[in-house]
């Protein structure tokens, strides 16, 4: 258990025993990167089968009197030109954003529940935590991609308005389950204050 907790978190314990410590799943890092290489694969597809041969059609040179003629406008090469330049512009742009999500997805909000505490992960030196009798909801949601790799998406809400979502949970049942009981036992408590009040 402990070769899986971040290092930031094994040295912010205190006293503590680590009850769950969910590892995320590469999978969703894994499908934006290759989605990102078919985005790249279907402009460079275009650009070799539409654009280019455009410019080297057999049809649009003529040779006159010893001398080679490009019989293509000025304005419409620079059509095409402005063409190939939004269509990789747009590819770029999509595949940074898919990149950029996958690691966002894998990397931020790591979750860690320790017999006292649940500790957030927000970033690599950077973390925060919630005391169980601040929970008051727990979501888990599944896509059809995790419910076939079995990871999900964890929702937990609190009583200080702060929502924590961790994406890409690898058997995120478990952390959920045991989340759900604190939960539980929150309404309880509250319940019971109500009744002796």
């Amino acid at each position: 258990m402990k070769n899986t907790i971040p290092f930031i978190v094994q040295n912010n314990l205190r006293d503590e025993k680590v009850k769950s410590a969910p590892q995320k799943t590469p999978i969703v890092l894994i499908i934006t990167i290759i989605v990102a290489l078919a985005i790249i694969a279907v402009g460079t597809y275009f650009t070799f089968t539409h654009f280019i041969p455009y410019f080297f059609n057999e049809n649009i040179f003529h040779w006159v009197n010893g001398t080679l003629y490009y019989d293509v406008t000025y304005e419409h090469s620079v059509e095409i030109i402005i063409e190939i330049a939004s269509m990789w512009l747009t590819v770029i742009a999509l595949c940074i954003g898919s990149t950029v999500y996958g690691i966002k997805s894998f990397t931020k909000n790591k979750l860690v529940m320790t017999d006292k505490r649940l500790i957030v992960v927000k970033r690599k030196r950077d973390l925060f935590s919630l005391s169980f009798d601040k929970l008051n909801g727990v979501r888990l949601k599944y896509s059809l991609l995790g419910k076939i790799f079995n990871y999900g998406r964890i929702e937990i809400s609190s009583t200080t308005n702060n929502t924590v979502i961790s994406k890409c949970i690898k058997n995120p049942n478990i952390i959920a389950s045991l989340l759900k009981e604190k939960v539980n036992e929150n309404i309880e408590k509250e319940i019971f204050s109500r009744t002796t009040d």
